[in-house]
């Protein structure tokens, strides 16, 4: 009941944030509407806390489930249409993108808090903190972001940082006050700061990139490094609770930042920042998934499955590319806008598939090694996206921004986190379960390609068909 519960919260939320990111980005409040979108992903697990205070895990990640469910839909079904009109990455898009991270980031500080100091005094006051300081970041940008006009064009410049800087202030200030008179310590409004620091650094550089022409790999690797140093630093002082705290308090920079280089068609400037905090969830579901299976110690690297999963995880980015450029070219090819969003609902169960049963088949099959490996291999693959945006060119990037693999890769991770403690708690797998997993993915391969083919071959007869008469 508690799953259900999540994903029926999750899923008002994603409808209402999918509502407000499709509407005109073109007036006055479109900065403000952005805004209302980390309001909204900060609402959820706020519900989630009060409804379900006595057991709220469960129904946490149901809501972050839902949440990417929202963003991974609009990816799979809605950016390949940009093919139609030859454009980039839309910000509707985008905006639901960034509603979902910060949901993810939102659900996950709170179940790191609840794992982190389990049933000590602390608990109560640190699970809390990081939906408030999402929250926070959301007040605070509210009326700076109205100051954002219709036909503000150009470059993201001097009034978006301000507005992000100004939304930044609230949630450090309220770790300041926290740490004083609550905490008793520091630490809190150390990771705080990292955060906010880290974020505020990517924005920047993210910001510089989309400006740049040519091919800027180099400054994507830098995003993905800065990403790294932000979770060393806060897992140093706070383990995965740091890391997901330094999340919170970076969502103001992704989001004004984001929307606005979105907004203004800056390229690569809001796919590589979304990559950016991407990656450091990524590494936050990871500690996840390690403290509920009960496996605290690191990736072991004398297992071979490891290795396994890490090349798995990795190489699943490129297939995502690869499905998004079928798409890409499918979208182009359809008579109308209609026949494109059928041809891309069509195509959207595949990865969708993938996404619920990867994470199942590598713990399954494998074990927790292999599922390690794949969380690990994740974030590796999404640095491999961000500098293969960057390294493309022209249509080639079109593709590669219209397939990018944020929701996807977060999405394979909360079905680990949500499958791991399942799996782990039912001991040694037998070779033939084992052997049976493996038979039934292949077979729901075979039919999927099947079903695939004879469809691909009756629209080319029929277009063929078509171009005779």
């Amino acid at each position: 009941m508690g799953l259900g519960s999540g994903l029926l919260i999750g899923a008002v939320a994603g409808v209402y944030a999918s509502i407000e990111a499709s509407r005109s980005w073109a007036s006055s409040g479109w900065l403000a509407r952005a805004i209302g979108l980390i309001s909204t992903a900060a609402a959820g697990p706020a519900l989630v806390l009060i409804l379900f205070a006595a057991s709220p895990t469960v129904p946490l990640v149901g809501f972050a489930l839902s949440a990417v469910l929202a963003a991974l839909l609009w990816r799979l079904c809605l950016a390949p249409m940009g093919a139609r009109e030859e454009a980039t990455d839309s910000p509707a898009v985008l905006g639901v993108e960034i509603f979902a991270l910060v949901a993810v980031a939102g659900a996950l500080g709170a179940r790191l808090g609840l794992e982190h100091f389990g049933g000590s005094d602390a608990a109560e006051a640190y699970w809390p903190l990081p939906v408030l300081l999402v929250a926070s970041a959301g007040l605070g940008a509210m009326i700076p972001s109205t100051l954002a006009s219709a036909d503000d064009e150009g470059d993201v410049g001097l009034r978006e940082a301000l507005i992000a800087l100004v939304a930044t202030l609230l949630p450090v200030l309220v770790a300041l006050m926290l740490a004083w008179k609550l905490f008793g310590q520091w630490s809190p409004l150390l990771v705080v700061l990292t955060g906010a620091v880290g974020m505020g650094m990517a924005a920047w550089l993210a910001a510089e990139t989309g400006a740049e022409e040519g091919r800027p790999a180099l400054e994507a690797f830098a995003l993905g490094l800065v990403a790294l140093a932000m979770v060393a630093v806060a897992f140093k002082v706070l383990h995965g609770y740091g890391e997901a705290l330094a999340l919170a308090a970076g969502v103001a920079p992704l989001a004004v930042i984001g929307s606005a280089a979105a907004r203004k068609r800056r390229g690569l400037a809001a796919p590589l920042l979304v990559g950016s905090f991407t990656i450091v969830v990524l590494l936050a579901a990871y500690r996840m998934v390690l403290e509920t299976t009960g496996g605290h110690q690191a990736v072991d690297l004398e297992e071979h499955y490891v290795y396994f999963g890490l090349i798995v995880g990795a190489l699943a980015v490129l297939g995502l590319v690869a499905q998004g450029a079928g798409s890409w070219r499918a979208a182009a090819e359809a008579g109308d806008p209609l026949d494109a969003l059928r041809r891309m609902m069509a195509r959207a169960p595949l990865p969708m598939l993938g996404v619920a049963l990867l994470p199942a088949a590598m713990l399954a099959v494998w074990g927790q090694g292999a599922l390690q490996g794949l969380l690990v291999g994740l974030v590796v693959g999404e640095l491999v996206w961000m500098v293969l945006a960057a390294w493309s060119t022209d249509r080639d990037r079109a593709v590669c921004l219209a397939a990018a693999p944020h929701a996807a890769l977060v999405g394979a991770a909360l079905v680990a986190l949500q499958l791991g403690p399942i799996v782990a708690g039912l001991g040694p797998i037998s070779r033939a379960v084992k052997a049976g997993v493996v038979v039934a993915i292949a077979l729901v391969a075979a039919v999927w390609i099947a079903v695939r083919t004879t469809l691909a071959r009756a629209e080319a007869l029929q277009g063929g068909g078509d171009g005779d008469a």
